[in-house]
C-alpha cells in the first residue's frame, strides 16, 4: 500500500510540470482521435489539418476537445498554430473558435486567448 500511494504521489507531482508533449493524455477513447492528435502534436501538417477540422464534439467532450486545442497550441507555439489556422475556411474557423472559446469560461484554469496567444486569437477572428 505504502508503494502505490508512493508512486501515486511521483506521478501527481510530475504531472504539475510545465506542459510537453509527453506528458499529455488525451480523455478520449477513440482510437482516431488520439492518433491525429499524436501525430499533431509531434508537428505532422496532415494531421494537425485534419486535427482542427474536427467538429463533430458535443457535450463535457467539447471542452475536452478545446482544452486538447490550447495544449496544441502550446506545444507548436502561437505563429506555427496560427499559420495552420490561416489555411482554414470560415466554416472550420467558426467551429475551431468556439471549442476554443470555451476554455476560456470553464474548468479549473481558465485561460483568455487574446492574451496568451494572440495571433492565433486575431486568426480565428479574421471573419
Amino acid at each position: 500500500m505504502k508503494k502505490k500511494i508512493i508512486i501515486i504521489f511521483f506521478v501527481i507531482s510530475n504531472s504539475c510540470n510545465q506542459i510537453s508533449k509527453d506528458n499529455i493524455i488525451s480523455s478520449f477513447r477513440d482510437f482516431e482521435y488520439n492518433y491525429v492528435y499524436k501525430k499533431s502534436l509531434d508537428g505532422d501538417s496532415h494531421n494537425v489539418i485534419k486535427f482542427l477540422k474536427i467538429n463533430n464534439i458535443y457535450d463535457a467532450k467539447g471542452y475536452d476537445h478545446g482544452e486538447n486545442l490550447v495544449s496544441l497550441i502550446e506545444i507548436l507555439g502561437d505563429s506555427t498554430f496560427c499559420a495552420y489556422v490561416n489555411r482554414l475556411k470560415k466554416e472550420d474557423l467558426n467551429n475551431l473558435n468556439n471549442y476554443i472559446g470555451v476554455t476560456e469560461n470553464i474548468g479549473s484554469n481558465p485561460i483568455k486567448i487574446s492574451s496568451k496567444f494572440p495571433l492565433t486569437y486575431k486568426a480565428l477572428n479574421k471573419f
